[in-house]
């Protein structure tokens, strides 16, 4: 799951705040986070309140 969340980030078919204020996708954020990083793509992540 966390592959496919960083995947589509990447591609702009997700928004990572819209993603990750739900409750459901949480548990996948420390790794989607990672797979960004790898992929250079940290600008992408963003704080969630």
């Amino acid at each position: 799951m966390a592959f496919y969340l960083a995947w589509q980030i990447e591609e702009g078919k997700l928004d990572y705040k819209t993603v990750f204020s739900a409750a459901f996708f949480k548990p996948y954020k420390s790794d989607t986070d990672n797979m960004l990083i790898a992929d250079g793509r940290q600008d992408l992540i963003v704080d969630i309140p």
